[in-house]
């Protein structure tokens, strides 16, 4: 009985000590999209467009169609913007589709 109490024990103390790792992690470490190649200067950035970093705050609809709407205007050979349907809030639903031009010339 003893011996299982010193196990259990023994396991807590691990468990403690291998998720406190978890919780020590770098908070402010964030992933960047832009760091992997060139982009195009003339597409803007969904954060020029909000004035806020993306995940940052809450984007509403209206928002994510302005950037949606900015994007494609800047790339129309890579970017095609289908409506779809409304939605119940009667909001335009949209279909993107981002890829090379020869491949949305298939769509």
């Amino acid at each position: 009985m003893i011996q299982t109490g010193r196990s259990i024990l023994r396991l807590f103390f691990v468990v403690v000590i291998f998720s406190s790792f978890a919780f020590a992690q770098n908070a402010d470490s964030r992933f960047d999209f832009y760091t992997r190649g060139p982009y195009r200067e003339n597409v803007p950035r969904p954060q020029t467009l909000l004035r806020y970093d993306v995940g940052d705050f809450h984007t509403n609809y209206s928002q994510m169609e302005r950037v949606l709407e900015r994007v494609a205007a800047a790339a129309p050979e890579r970017v095609r913007v289908t409506d779809i349907g409304e939605t119940n809030e009667h909001r335009m639903m949209h279909l993107v589709a981002v890829s090379a031009p020869q491949y949305l010339q298939r769509l």
